[in-house]
């Protein structure tokens, strides 16, 4: 399932599930229509499986989920544009978000700025692993937002309201994206903020600035010898050239 409009609107599916996907976005109840964030790229046997049987014990229940690790056409040639679209409108038609943690995960925290952007209802499937570090921003995000919902007065959520404000504020959102080192054998990858603002933008629709170019060709350069063919910082430089063709 792929639809042929803009870039920057473009999205597609991964046709040997197709159905499910249509099944997720016709069902008229918003409570049993559901997004899981959790990692795909660099997710593991053992994330898998729990996944899978969370998926199981919803669609008893009658809810519908769309989880990227199945529902995402992963051949995207474009970078990783038409994955980062088809999240934000998997998302965007999700009445609640539920959030599988890995805490290393870049991806996971992308999404979870599309969630946040969206004010989607948060859920987490594994928030009582004893594993998680409770100091780490995204396990304070999650488990804020889950808890209390969205502005509420909190320094941890502080750093998103400041950006959505900055948002609203903007006809052309900048966002400067900025690099951690990643475990060993992987290039760098976004800092949690960095990751989580530009799932932000992305879940607003606005054309955005990248304003360090420089350092996300030298990211860029990094994944290639990673024989890295997506990722954000491509897709963040890609579309920040063409909106800045466009104004």
């Amino acid at each position: 399932m792929e639809n042929t409009c803009d870039i920057t609107e473009r999205i597609a599916f991964n046709q040997e599930n197709a159905l499910g996907v249509i099944r997720f976005i016709s069902e008229p109840d918003p409570a049993k229509r559901q997004v899981f964030i959790c990692p795909v790229r660099d997710s593991n046997p053992e994330q898998q499986q729990l996944v899978a049987k969370h998926l199981e014990e919803a669609q008893k229940a009658g809810v519908k989920v769309y989880w990227p690790y199945i529902h995402n056409d992963q051949n995207d040639e474009t970078g990783g544009i038409l994955i980062c679209n088809t999240m934000a409108f998997a998302i965007r038609h999700a009445g609640l978000v539920k959030v599988y943690l890995d805490l290393t995960s870049e991806e996971s925290r992308v999404d979870m700025g599309i969630a946040a952007g969206l004010e989607k209802k948060i859920g987490g499937l594994n928030l009582d692993d004893p594993t998680l570090d409770r100091r780490d921003p995204m396990y304070k995000v999650v488990s804020e937002i889950s808890e209390h919902g969205y502005r509420y007065p909190s320094d941890w959520l502080e750093p998103v309201y400041a950006f959505a404000d900055k948002i609203n504020a903007n006809a052309i959102v900048p966002i400067r994206l900025d690099y951690a080192q990643a475990a060993p054998g992987k290039p760098p990858q976004l800092k949690h903020w960095s990751a989580v603002k530009l799932g932000m933008v992305f879940a607003s629709k606005k054309p955005f600035r990248v304003e360090n170019p420089e350092d996300v060709v030298r990211q860029i350069a990094l994944e290639n010898n990673y024989g890295r063919t997506k990722s954000y910082s491509r897709v963040a430089l890609a579309l920040s050239g063409i909106y800045a063709k466009r104004s």
